[in-house]
């Protein structure tokens, strides 16, 4: 079956994705396809290959951790566009297709100076994956801006819009993550952004904070574009380039324990910054955001530094330099190897301080 767009055939057979994987890893798809056109999208769900075999539907990539060759039909999520559905004086409701990429989207809207993702700056991944992995950082929530979303169910065929609600949010979280969401593709996404947007200049952490770097760059009143370039530059200090440096972002999700839990770990690790658990709020002065919360999130790159792991490397395997979070392989490093790197580093987490550390990434 060709695409109708050239002699191509829209399912290609042994496909290399070392390109299309950010940790660099020469493995293999059985089957692949790339989801350009809806065209293409409806001729894909005709195929007897994508009915039988088990699939993956990949973005950029950045967020996956191959552990072989993937026996089973890979599909790239390339559907670009993006419109505005909605606008009055105080906010627009952008609808955007859910292969575009979400940094560029970040840049376009602070370019047009709507406001409520500027600290998502330089996120990597596809527009449709952000509410998948609900994205956090810096101080922002995609959640607070999240309006709702198209998803296609692979299995029927039919288009579903699925409300916050139902999209279930919770810590680096969402059904679609979950079994019964797995089954569905993320085709569109809508944001409602402010017009008349409020900086957010809490984010600090041991080495950085935005209030520091814009005090260096910038001369008040801050102004969203001031942020976006404040959190590049942080991303850009202390995040490895992926076209250099195989990763795929933080490997690992901040432990969520009990609140009694996380006062004995800030005893033993002064200063130990703890937050709420589904909302990424940065405290002043290092107190417990929420005195009445039963759980709370820690840092797990801040108690991998204190156990001396940040910068450790293994063979072709290593925890970032600048960032205990993130996982790299230096450029020869095997699914294997990667695999068993995590799994050492999970253990000796867990012999210092009793926590078993979740991967934030998926491991396929």
């Amino acid at each position: 079956m060709t695409s109708g767009k050239t002699d191509e055939p829209l399912v290609k057979e042994n496909f290399p994705l070392k390109a299309l994987n950010t940790f660099g890893l020469d493995v293999r798809a059985r089957y692949f396809a790339t989801i350009d056109s809806d065209a293409c999208l409806e001729l894909l769900l005709d195929q007897e290959i994508f009915r039988d075999r088990k699939f993956l539907i990949l973005g950029h990539g950045s967020n996956v951790l191959f552990s072989s060759d993937y026996d089973g039909l890979v599909a790239r999520m390339c559907l670009k566009g993006k419109r505005v559905v909605q606008e009055d004086s105080n906010q627009v409701v952008l609808e955007v297709s859910g292969g575009e990429d979400w940094s560029e989207l970040v840049t376009y809207t602070v370019d047009r100076g709507w406001g409520g993702i500027e600290n998502l700056a330089m996120v990597p991944g596809t527009v449709g994956a952000a509410p998948i992995q609900n994205i956090a950082c810096y101080g922002q929530n995609l959640v607070d801006v999240f309006v709702s979303l198209d998803a296609i169910d692979l299995a029927s065929g039919t288009l579903k819009t699925f409300s916050k609600e139902e999209c279930a949010f919770s810590y680096r979280d969402s059904m679609f993550k979950r079994s019964e969401g797995k089954r569905y593709l993320v085709t569109k996404v809508r944001l409602s952004l402010s017009k008349n947007p409020v900086t957010d200049t809490s984010y600090h952490s041991r080495y950085d904070s935005i209030e520091d770097e814009l005090r260096a760059s910038a001369r008040p009143p801050f102004t969203i574009r001031d942020v976006y370039r404040a959190v590049c530059t942080i991303r850009t200090r202390k995040l490895p380039d992926v076209k250099e440096i195989g990763s795929a972002g933080s490997f690992f999700k901040n432990p969520v324990v009990s609140r009694e839990k996380a006062l004995e770990l800030r005893k033993s690790v002064p200063g130990l910054q703890v937050y709420p658990v589904d909302q990424l709020l940065y405290s002043q002065g290092g107190k417990v955001l929420v005195d009445d919360s039963t759980h709370l999130k820690v840092p797990a790159g801040w108690l991998l530094e204190e156990m001396g792991w940040k910068g450790r490397r293994i063979g072709s395997c290593g925890l970032w330099p600048k960032h205990a979070l993130i996982v790299v392989n230096y450029g020869s490093a095997t699914p294997g190897e990667l695999l068993a790197f995590v799994e050492t580093v999970r253990e000796a987490f867990f012999q210092r301080y009793g926590i078993r550390l979740e991967n934030e990434v998926d491991i396929v």
